[in-house]
């Protein structure tokens, strides 16, 4: 009977159904890995996309950021400027500083 099975192993049948077995399953990796690596290069084509916009953000807010300290600094210089053209009418006028309205 031990020769039956080792028989059995050595029929033509049994040897065309292990390599069409085989040529499935390296033919279902093939497919696999071709899948992959169009999911690796799309994911590689986004991460691109991302870090450009993501960039473009910093850049913008960079500019608004410094768009921001430029218009504070213009209003403080305002301010001072404001400040002493009002001394110097009040002082053109001679009045003095206690009868000033306070801000």
């Amino acid at each position: 009977m031990a020769e039956n099975v080792f028989l059995a192993y050595d029929d033509p049948t049994i040897i065309s159904l292990f390599q069409a077995l085989d040529d499935f399953q390296k033919e279902e990796q093939a497919k696999a890995i071709e899948k992959l690596e169009r999911e690796r290069k799309t994911l590689q084509r986004e991460i691109k996309h991302c870090r450009k916009v993501w960039f473009a953000t910093i850049a913008l807010l960079r500019t608004g950021f410094n768009n921001v300290l430029t218009i504070q600094t213009a209003l403080e210089e305002f301010s001072e400027q404001e400040r002493l053209a009002s001394q110097g009418r009040l002082k053109f006028w001679e009045i003095s500083a206690q009868y000033q309205f306070r801000e």
